[in-house]
């Protein structure tokens, strides 16, 4: 099935208010009028849809100040439908943002006949760029994936480890360990590759090529993240951009903040806005490099907004920035022995849960996750809200993402060249006429490609 769009005046009146809506009056960015950019840093807030922005300002201390991404030059929006929903899922929409081309939900870049669609990453790779992808999910995440690999589902992260290890970018960095056996990582320690697992390990290499898992499966929210285990975003994002500095004949860098939409799964409101500001840290590291590698392009965006966000009148700022961990963490806490009375007072640090509150969270008619009632409960005593928990649980197709358009911020070489209302098809293309690479030919890898999961 295709879907089709239209954009509606009340919707472009909404967003030229918001100062998103595109405008040729915007000012280019610095360099945006040489030649074509050499680097190009595709960075992407997983489910981080208008309100999750402002839900991040709030956190940050202002709702009327603008974060990092915010205040770049170029800002526009992104319609977000796969060929099979109006709602799409992470894989649909990360192949639409790598490729260039539509399919379904679940499917990462591969025909309805099961050939490969071609990548920015597969291109850049037969032009002699260097590669790299940063996410604080597991790398075979859909999104990550989607620039690495080809299979019919995207719950086939062992065929997705196992094309990334043939393909190779020169920098991984993220969580998902337990997918890469020990064979493929002594495979990349073969080829040359830093293997890391600590920030320590991680500051302290020097390669130009680095594999970095630092946790069995997504790394922490960052409210609940050790530093002394795991690196952050913004820390992953700055060694990536050294490390394909090295020797480098140009690169493509995508960095994910994969678990912003993970809060809104869980509609935990308060780690929503802790993820966003993790993104806005690592999208600051990006913006830091451009400006002094005047060659450079970077393009944020998001896949999708998730869980029907809203923040209403009785929000409450100061709870946002107070509450110490994630309902994840009080989940994580109940099934390892505790009482949820004690792990609502140890991750919220609030008045002990009403009767009303722990029905909601113990209603086994209810069937979502743990983490999600307790988010929902939390998020309403802040004064945020999200779809009903009844409706969450008939989204089986997403989970609960939103049918929305997402905005998108540009800055550096040819920024300009990003200017205006756009399908996520339309953004890898652009990057490729600049990039001077082919979208099109069939890809090196296609005749090994693991697209059935089966060698």
């Amino acid at each position: 099935m295709n879907i089709t769009t239209k954009i509606t005046y009340p919707i472009l009146v909404a967003l030229t208010v918001l100062g998103i809506a595109p405008t040729s009056a915007q000012k280019s960015s610095p360099s945006s009028k040489t030649s074509a950019p050499k680097n190009v840093i595709i960075m992407i807030g997983d489910g981080m849809g208008l309100n999750q922005v402002a839900l991040g300002r709030i956190l940050a201390g202002d709702p009327g100040t603008p974060l990092s991404f915010e205040k770049l030059p170029i800002r526009g929006y992104l319609s977000t439908h796969s060929s099979s929903h109006i709602v799409t899922d992470s894989a649909a929409s990360a192949t639409a943002l790598a490729t260039g081309q539509k399919v379904p939900n679940h499917v990462i870049a591969i025909t309805g006949e099961g050939k490969p669609i071609r990548n920015l990453f597969e291109a850049a790779h037969d032009r002699g760029l260097r590669t790299g992808i940063v996410t604080n999910t597991r790398l075979t995440h859909a999104t990550p994936a989607a620039f690495s690999a080809h299979v019919v589902h995207r719950s086939q992260e062992k065929s997705i480890a196992a094309q990334m290890t043939r393909n190779k970018s020169h920098v991984l960095l993220g969580g998902g360990g337990r997918v890469f056996s020990a064979e493929m990582r002594k495979e990349y320690v073969q080829a040359g590759y830093d293997l890391v697992t600590d920030p320590k390990s991680l500051a302290k290499s020097r390669k130009s090529r680095i594999i970095g898992l630092f946790h069995s499966s997504h790394m922490s929210f960052e409210q609940d993240r050790n530093p002394e285990t795991e690196p952050s975003l913004a820390d992953m994002t700055a060694k990536a951009l050294k490390a394909l500095s090295i020797r480098n004949p140009g690169f493509l860098l995508l960095v994910e903040g994969g678990r912003i939409d993970h809060g809104g799964h869980a509609h935990d409101g308060c780690a929503i806005a802790h993820q966003t500001i993790a993104f806005a840290k690592a999208v600051e590291v990006a913006v830091s490099f451009a400006r002094k590698n005047k060659n450079t392009l970077i393009f944020i965006t998001a896949d999708h907004p998730t869980g029907g966000l809203a923040i209403s009148e009785s929000v409450d700022p100061k709870m946002i920035r107070s509450v110490p961990h994630s309902s994840e963490w009080i989940s994580k806490k109940i099934k390892s022995g505790a009482d949820l009375a004690s792990a609502w007072k140890e991750g919220t640090g609030l008045d002990p849960l009403n009767e009303s509150e722990r029905a909601t969270i113990e209603n086994p008619n209810l069937k979502l996750r743990m983490n999600t009632k307790i988010g929902h409960v939390l998020s309403a005593r802040a004064g945020l809200h999200f779809y009903p928990l009844e409706v969450q649980a008939t989204h089986y197709n997403t989970s609960g993402h939103d049918g929305l358009f997402v905005p998108y911020y540009a800055y550096g070489t040819r920024a300009t060249s990003l200017i205006g209302m756009m399908d996520q098809t339309d953004v890898p293309k652009r990057i490729a006429r600049l990039l001077g690479l082919n979208l099109h030919s069939s890809s090196k890898s296609k005749k090994k490609s693991t697209a059935n999961g089966k060698k």
